[in-house]
């Protein structure tokens, strides 16, 4: 099995997958790191809107897949940018002939493979933190599965949650989902309430938690005790 943790500029990423793939996984990032930073030295509105922008021509494909995501949540094409990077690496990593992979990206997954995930929630300050979890088979497809909070890490959230993790065939797509729901989080019943109007379309299932409160919607799967929850 091949472990490791990546990290370039301020991307953190950890991948686990049934073989070696460091060479690949290092190369592949720098170059699509690379290739957005290019874009958008050229697209300044890109990088700053918390609206949906349309992508200039000769965008590239992490650029395209942003921007695709951001649209059906309707935020800016950042808060899909580390979805994307997992989604894309899982997506290249089977073409390489991957079994089982698994790439978190600052608390944003994409997995792929017959293969059991066990995965926690990173909750920040809430009591419930990295103490409930679950399990996740995506069988021979890949799957995302992402988390956004206002009270964890460096990006912006317009809410109150500790956090919204959102489940979905598109990790790019749960990435943008997961920050447009947290951005509507003032408790847990208001959020539940904004992510009901996506679930069953472009989202499978979204979890809100805020302090010592959880809140679940759609499909979602069966919550573990990963620790002692006093």
């Amino acid at each position: 099995m091949y472990e490791e943790e990546f990290r370039y500029k301020d991307t953190i990423l950890k991948v686990k997958a049934d073989r070696d793939i460091s060479d690949f996984v290092k190369k592949f990032v720098v170059e699509k790191r690379q290739e957005l930073d290019a874009y958008i030295a050229r697209d300044r509105d890109f990088q700053v809107s918390f609206e949906p922008v349309n992508v200039k021509r000769g965008a590239p494909e992490i650029a395209k897949t942003m921007a695709e995501a951001a649209e059906k949540a309707n935020v800016g094409p950042m808060a899909a940018v580390a979805g994307a990077v997992s989604e894309l690496l899982v997506r290249w990593s089977v073409r390489k002939g991957v079994k089982w992979i698994i790439a978190e990206n600052g608390g944003d997954i994409c997995l792929y493979g017959d293969h059991d995930f066990v995965v926690q929630i990173f909750a920040g300050k809430s009591p419930l933190s990295n103490k409930i979890g679950f399990s996740l088979n995506p069988g021979e497809k890949s799957y995302g599965v992402c988390t956004s909070s206002a009270t964890v890490g460096h990006s912006i959230s317009l809410g109150k949650a500790d956090a919204v993790t959102v489940f979905a065939k598109s990790a790019a797509v749960a990435d943008a989902f997961a920050t447009a729901i947290a951005n509507h989080v003032d408790d847990v019943e208001g959020g539940i309430k904004f992510a009901k109007k996506f679930v069953g379309r472009d989202v499978d299932g979204a979890i809100v938690i805020r302090g010592e409160k959880i809140g679940k919607i759609g499909k979602t799967p069966e919550l573990l005790k990963i620790g002692c929850c006093d």
